[in-house]
């Protein structure tokens, strides 16, 4: 029909609309809004002008309308033309524009930490249909992106997102379009060994043992244990290091019989751990050169050397079975590498002998002779 109501849910704004309006249309009109809590009501005049276009004003001084005109209650109609107007204006700008009222916005997400990436707009009318792009590349519903529209609201979301999934992306509905940036960090490393420790380490009481192994990254970080009791870092006993290239070691540089066990390297907050087991036994030391019988001239300096197969190796003197230990000015006991010399300083009568060098697991012997002068 002629009639119609129109509503604006933005500015609350009801509109009572006659079309083709006529002379019979003029009158009273009532309006009442009512709700649970009660109503109200207000009454408007309508007056419609016939074609010449006489205003309202030129109408209150014809008989017709007079009795109005002296009606002081009644408002002032002259600015109800521009009124109208601006009504009417108002009623063609209801028409809303195309433009998303709620654009992208940048993302940035953390691979193999965030599940999904989420991008959202709100365009300014409903049941648009959206496009999505990454770049210039169309996107399409997949396993790796969900695009869902309700209203005016648009949703992409892409699920998994890699380092590969950064780039621009763009939804475009009608001709309008808004962008934002996706920018993915890159995941924490996943720490494992990528060369273990040996299945078993062996080395000699007194000497240095090295335990080594590589992570696979740099950043790993390591805790020694021995059995299941943690080495601490500052145990001088052992020297816990590792490069800029992921590989750990830990070095004892004078082995103990009690240092013999299990050892093992476990990377922190993983379950990642590499084990191995140290025997420490003591080095059978033997002589390589044995000592040879003299027969010196009195006052001259007896020197008895022989040599050992290891520089580390530990000896004891003796004279006629007797254990011998430096005497100032009189006898020095020498180490020099791998040789082991017992230096007698004017030699007598006396200090003839038989003399013997022990390792513990060797010895070598020679008679000494002194001529009086």
């Amino acid at each position: 029909g002629r009639y119609k109501v129109v509503t604006d849910g933005e500015t609350n704004t009801v509109y009572f609309c006659i079309r083709k309006a006529k002379q019979a249309d003029e009158g009273r009109y009532k309006i009442v809004a009512y709700n649970e809590h009660g109503e109200d009501s207000c009454i408007v005049k309508l007056f419609v002008s016939d074609e010449s276009g006489m205003d309202f004003r030129a109408m209150l001084k014809s008989k017709q309308y007079a009795k109005w005109a002296v009606d002081k209650e009644d408002p002032d109609w002259g600015a109800l033309k521009a009124t109208e107007d601006e009504r009417r204006a108002s009623l063609r700008d209801t028409k809303k524009p195309d433009e998303f009222i709620e654009k992208l916005q940048d993302q940035r997400v953390k691979e193999g930490r965030d599940k999904v990436a989420r991008f959202q707009c709100v365009f300014s009318k409903n049941g648009v249909k959206a496009k999505w792009f990454k770049g210039r590349q169309e996107l399409f519903a997949s396993r790796k992106y969900k695009m869902t529209s309700q209203g005016d609201l648009h949703v992409l979301e892409i699920n998994d997102p890699r380092v590969d999934d950064m780039g621009q992306y763009k939804c475009q509905c009608l001709e309008k379009t808004t962008n934002a940036s996706l920018e993915v960090d890159y995941p924490d490393p996943v720490f494992k060994f990528t060369r273990p420790l040996a299945k078993k380490y062996e080395q000699y009481m007194a000497k240095e043992i090295v335990m080594e192994c590589t992570t696979n990254h740099s950043k790993a970080q390591v805790e020694w244990f021995r059995g299941s009791v943690k080495i601490d870092r500052n145990d001088e006993h052992f020297l816990i290091e590792r490069d800029m290239y992921g590989k750990h070691w830990i070095k004892i540089k004078h082995c103990r019989e009690e240092d013999s066990g299990d050892f093992s390297c476990r990377i922190v907050n993983t379950d990642e751990q590499t084990s191995t087991k140290l025997i420490v036994t003591e080095k059978q030391y033997i002589f390589v050169k044995p000592l040879l019988s003299q027969k010196c001239v009195e006052n001259e300096t007896i020197v008895l050397e022989c040599e050992v197969d290891d520089r580390d190796a530990e000896v004891e003197w003796f004279k006629n079975g007797q254990k011998v230990s430096p005497i100032a000015k009189k006898l020095d006991i020498v180490v020099e590498n791998r040789k082991r010399k017992l230096i007698i300083k004017k030699g007598k009568v006396i200090d003839e002998a038989q003399y013997t060098c022990t390792t513990n697991a060797d010895k070598t012997e020679c008679e000494i002779l002194v001529e009086r002068k």
